[in-house]
């Protein structure tokens, strides 16, 4: 035997020991993994079919005073008057941020809370991130103006996603 053989002949049971200690690991680390993912489950925002049950645990106002809010809210967005529509769209912005904070949904702004929704789940959201938007833009953006056709189109799609998560 050469003196590289003697030398791989001595470290090959370190070899073999460190190889075990990292499969090891690695399996120890893949079960923590799918723990974590399976604890993390519990925490994310339940929309979709059974929307009507998360709603009745965790909507802590009651239908009727929720549908009250909305008919006031609506009776802004039908009036012909495109200053009652950008009001309407405002006011309907910040009831369904109230709602999706009811809902549990996490973020610290609305923006973040849509973020958090699940675009597999909600077929609206890509709308209801329109007329945020807008929304936005009316509130901070001076001198923004909506024509009202424009307006009622974006309140709609406030009520498309209320609908959707079986609020309205």
């Amino acid at each position: 035997m050469n003196e590289t053989q003697i030398i791989l002949g001595l470290w090959r049971p370190f070899y073999y020991i460190g190889l075990f200690i990292f499969v090891i690991l690695d399996i120890g680390l893949f079960v923590v993994l799918i723990y974590a993912f399976q604890k993390g489950l519990q925490y994310r925002p339940h929309f979709g079919k059974n929307a009507a049950s998360v709603k009745a645990r965790r909507i802590s106002i009651d239908e009727a005073e929720l549908r009250r809010r909305w008919e006031k809210i609506h009776e802004k967005a039908l009036r012909e008057h495109v200053e009652s529509i950008r009001i309407a769209i405002i006011e309907a912005d910040a009831f369904v941020d109230f709602i999706l904070k009811e809902l549990g949904v996490p973020g610290e702004h609305f923006s973040d809370r849509l973020s958090n929704v699940n675009p597999d789940n909600i077929r609206s959201i890509d709308n209801l991130w329109r007329a945020h938007r807008v929304r936005n833009s009316l509130v901070h953006t001076p001198g923004y103006q909506i024509d009202l056709r424009d307006g009622k189109t974006l309140f709609r799609y406030y009520e498309e996603f209320l609908k959707e998560i079986n609020i309205l």
